[in-house]
């Protein structure tokens, strides 16, 4: 992909890691590497992870690769996890209200 594509994240304080939208990731024309793994959901259902990406993001002034799970079925174009908030500089600390940002994957992401 040539260019940023903007998308609005979900950001997940309960999940330990990062995930695209599988959809999202073909058509961005990620490298969608194979890999071997499960996923455990809040409720304890088990789904197989059979796939990740490289993806270049940036938030603000903040720009960085990150290696995130590719899921199908999401709700978001992206949730992030506990992994990412720290390198986007993000801390989570009496929250009440709901949080809307954007998150730019950044022109390169097909690494």
């Amino acid at each position: 992909m040539q260019g940023n594509y903007k998308t609005l994240a979900l950001f997940d304080t309960g999940c330990n890691y990062s995930a695209i939208n599988k959809k999202l990731a073909e058509s961005l024309r990620l490298n969608i590497l194979p890999t071997t793994g499960i996923s455990k959901s809040w409720d304890g259902t088990e789904t197989t992870l059979s796939a990740v990406a490289d993806i270049k993001i940036r938030y603000g002034k903040r720009e960085f690769t990150a290696r995130v799970d590719v899921c199908e079925n999401l709700s978001h174009d992206m949730y992030v996890g506990c992994d990412l908030l720290g390198p986007l500089g993000i801390s989570i600390s009496g929250i009440e209200n709901e949080i809307s940002t954007t998150i730019t994957i950044a022109e390169g992401s097909f690494i």
